[in-house]
């Protein structure tokens, strides 16, 4: 192979914490897409996992990457049952609809539901979104509170996550003996 002469300066390095983070970054927002369209907890143990890794200012991205790829999918989900119903299961339709009917007996309250659902995962936020969707609660308002409730989930997963990993590394570097006998290791 024959060498090319550079043209113009040379790219700067990036550093590795960087480089490193934007890997990080592709694999998460990958793998929450690929799973947000299912009820798993892969996305969160996907989080836990980043999040030690990354450095610790890297927390807030990793939260919103995460949030988005999760929205991503719930939306799919909300517009399916907003504006293509006809195509759901018969079984998940007349689940949707008791869902649906027992929320508009309460009175309302969608937005505190879906808040709540995409923060703590109570009701499952899957299911939340269905509904919304049924209910055709304004897409807008969905995405912005299905993306807060989110973020905060996977930010405060990635937290930590991140606060307790860095505590169990600083004693696994101690060694075996600190750590079991404290004073008597070397």
């Amino acid at each position: 192979a024959v060498a090319r002469p550079a043209v113009g300066p040379p790219a700067p390095e990036r550093a590795p914490v960087i480089v490193e983070l934007q890997r990080a970054t592709g694999r998460i927002t990958g793998r929450v897409i690929d799973e947000s369209g299912a009820p798993k907890p892969g996305a969160e143990i996907l989080v836990v996992g980043v999040a030690v890794l990354v450095p610790s200012g890297a927390i807030p991205v990793v939260a919103v990457v995460a949030g988005v790829g999760q929205m991503m999918a719930k939306v799919l989900l909300y517009g399916l049952a907003r504006w293509a119903p006809s195509r759901l299961p018969e079984r998940a339709k007349s689940k949707l609809q008791r869902a649906s009917d027992r929320v508009r007996e309460r009175g309302g309250a969608t937005g505190s539901v879906i808040l709540a659902s995409a923060a703590v995962g109570w009701p499952p936020f899957y299911g939340v979104s269905l509904v919304a969707g049924a209910l055709r609660v304004s897409l807008g308002a969905f995405v912005i509170l299905g993306l807060l409730g989110r973020t905060v989930r996977f930010g405060a997963l990635a937290w930590a996550a991140r606060t307790v990993g860095s505590e169990a590394a600083q004693h696994l570097s101690l060694g075996w003996t600190e750590w079991f006998l404290p004073g008597l290791g070397g």
